[in-house]
């Protein structure tokens, strides 16, 4: 079963399957790709009027292409996030 989830705060994790688009130039951002989270490792993190944010960089499988992908957190707009249900022990 998948649900969906807020990456604002943690970012996305290892195993999300993400729909996002890419930030191509300043503000012009592809068409909706979707992807697996297969790496990630820890930036930095800012403070915002929303609460703490941080950024990762991510290594991300192409569903669609099948090419991995290093994808910063600035760079992209996320539409969606699914995160499968882990058992609870």
């Amino acid at each position: 079963m998948q649900k969906t989830y807020n990456s604002y705060k943690n970012g996305l994790q290892v195993s999300d399957l993400v729909t996002f688009m890419h930030n191509v130039f300043k503000n012009q951002f592809s068409g909706p790709r979707t992807a697996l989270v297969i790496d990630r490792s820890f930036l930095f993190d800012n403070k915002t009027k929303y609460g703490i944010k941080k950024f990762f960089s991510y290594k991300m499988l192409d569903l669609n292409s099948n090419k991995i992908y290093v994808i910063k957190t600035r760079d992209i707009k996320v539409v969606k996030v699914f995160k499968s249900m882990k058992e609870e022990k």
